[in-house]
């Protein structure tokens, strides 16, 4: 046998391989907390309507995002479990006199590419729904609430100390659109009925995390 030959077989052999224990069968309930680093192509678009004519500006730029990945999930089979992701956090902003935060609530499954008794390496997706709520202190008080869908695809790895306890490591693709709901200045609200803002950003997140199984 050639050295390639060797190696891919030890590689099928790796991907095959079953163990007693695994960190996902059906039934394990699943846990993980970490903080996670994110950076994000943006593009906001808003649109002002006089007369029944549109007037759109185009505003592109990048953003920082701090989020805490919280998940939830259940195994459902041997390669697969179905969680929730629980994602709160925020962006980074420059502005002093502007606070922000966000949040992220969406299914995701898992696909157990290898899964042994202490390793795991997995794919996921995640679908669901995300808000930003943004206040700017600057004389007045104004607030914004966006809503919107939330998506993404990601790839990472578990490893458990204990039959209970390991860490992990994910990093994501993940996109969002979301909308103005809502705008008001020192609590009065603001028709939105002639004007729209629409938020779109594309980035990729880093996690590092605790994970827990039952």
């Amino acid at each position: 046998m050639t050295p390639r030959t060797i190696l891919a077989t030890l590689v099928l052999t790796a991907l095959s391989f079953e163990s007693p224990a695994q960190v996902n069968k059906p039934g394990t309930f699943h846990l993980s907390i970490g903080l996670a680093a994110g950076i994000h192509a943006t593009q906001y678009t808003v649109t002002s309507t006089y007369f029944g004519i549109p007037y759109s500006s185009l505003e592109k730029g990048a953003a920082l995002t701090t989020p805490v990945p919280i998940r939830f999930a259940v195994g459902v089979a041997k390669p697969l479990s179905i969680g929730l992701l629980v994602e709160p956090g925020a962006y980074l902003d420059s502005n002093a006199t502007r606070t922000n935060n966000l949040l992220i609530l969406a299914v995701e499954p898992r696909l157990y590419i290898v899964n042994t008794d202490r390793f795991a390496w997995t794919a996921s997706g995640q679908f669901g729904f995300g808000t930003l709520k943004i206040r700017e202190v600057s004389g007045n008080i104004r607030d914004a609430k966006y809503g919107g869908l939330n998506y993404g695809i990601g790839t990472g790895i578990s490893v458990f100390f204990s039959e209970r306890v390991g860490m992990e490591f994910n990093t994501r693709y993940i996109g969002t659109n979301v909308k103005l709901k809502s705008y008001s200045e020192d609590g009065s609200g603001f028709s939105l009925q002639n004007y729209d803002a629409e938020l779109k950003t594309k980035g990729v997140t880093v996690q590092l995390g605790l994970a827990f199984k039952f």
